[in-house]
This record gives C-alpha cells, structure tokens and sequence, in this order.
C-alpha cells in the first residue's frame, strides 16, 4: 500500500498544468479583450477622423464660395466706378468741344480711352471692345463740324451706360430680404378673423 506522502507528490503536477492553464486562458482573454478594445478605439478615432475632415472639407467650399462671391462683387464694382469715370471724362469733352477748346477736349478723349482700355468687366464685353476700338479711332478736329463731334461723343457716353456690370447681392443683403419676404408670406397664409357680429343696440320705449 503506497503511502499519503507519495499520493500527494503524484498529484503535484497535474494541479500545476491546471493552474498553468488557467493563467494561459485568463491571459489570452485579457489579450483579446485588449485587442478588440483597441480596434474599436482605432475605428472611431478613424470614424471621428473622417466626419472632422468631411465638416473641414464642406467648410472650406463654403468659404472658397464667399471668396469667389466677394471677388465678383469687387471686380464689378471697380468696373462701374471705371467706366463712369470713362463717361464722365466723355461729358467734359464735350464742354471743351462746345467752348471750341478743341485741344482740351481731344485730351479728355484720349484720357477716357485709356482709361476704358483698362476695363475687363461689362455687361456686354463684345459692346466694350468694339467701344474700345471706337474710341482709340476717334480724333477732336476743329474742320470738322462740333455738333457732329459733340453728337458721336454724347452717343459714346451713353454706350458706356449699357456697358456697366450689376453687381450681385452681398450675402447681408440676400439676408435681409429673406424676413421680409417670410413675413409677407405668413401675412398672406395667416388666417384672417371673421369680424365680430354686432348686436342691435336695445331701443328706449
């Protein structure tokens, strides 16, 4: 009969490749669980990621837009102040043509072709180049008759007034219509009272 002291040192190691075991399953668990921890953290900081390009990517198109919006709203306003100044310089020479300063007003004619020559934005552009060559041909001449003159320059000045760009509204301005015009439609679409029946007054005896 073998005794308790050999009974007890034969189950050493399988109690050993138990707890072994144990401790090999409990640490491949908390790798996994690890693992999958940090994949789920990796897909939302990717998640995150993306939405915050996304939101950068829209933002940067809207502002692109207000850019391109702002230099159009600039080019045709420099436009229009550069041909009044062109008419104006037109309508001067015209006076001196009518005082018979025929010098001083070919000067103003030349000044106010230059000047149109620097113009890129109209609302007509082909109109604008051939006024462009018009003016650039045209000469102050005292043997010629100054009404005539003062006709064909008066008819430039108007050409330049077909010619001026219309600026598109500023995004204040789209703002403040917005109201009024939501304002006028809930006044239109807001029912409307029946007036009150009036109750006859009780006559005196």
């Amino acid at each position: 009969m073998r005794s308790p002291e050999v009974i007890e040192t034969d189950r050493r190691p399988s109690g050993f490749v138990s707890k072994a075991k144990t401790a090999f399953a409990t640490l491949l668990l908390m790798a996994l669980t690890g693992a999958i921890g940090y994949g789920a953290a990796l897909w939302q900081m990717r998640s995150q990621g993306e939405r915050v390009y996304t939101s950068q990517k829209k933002t940067i198109a809207q502002l692109e837009g207000q850019i391109k919006q702002a230099e159009t709203i600039a080019q045709a306003a420099a436009a229009r102040s550069q041909l009044s100044e062109v008419r104006f310089g037109l309508l001067e020479s015209v006076n001196e043509l009518s005082a018979n300063n025929f010098g001083t007003a070919n000067t103003r004619l030349r000044a106010a072709s230059d000047l149109l020559n620097t113009v890129s934005v109209a609302q007509d552009p082909a109109k604008l180049e051939t006024l462009k060559k018009d003016l650039a041909a045209e000469e102050i001449n005292f043997a010629i008759n100054p009404v005539e003159q003062r006709r064909k320059l008066l008819d430039y000045a108007n050409q330049l007034n077909v010619l001026l760009p219309e600026a598109p509204p500023t995004p204040e301005a789209a703002k403040a219509v917005e109201p009024e015009i939501e304002q006028g439609v809930e006044a239109e679409t807001a029912p409307k009272s029946s007036p009150r029946p009036t109750q006859p007054k009780p006559q005196k005896p």
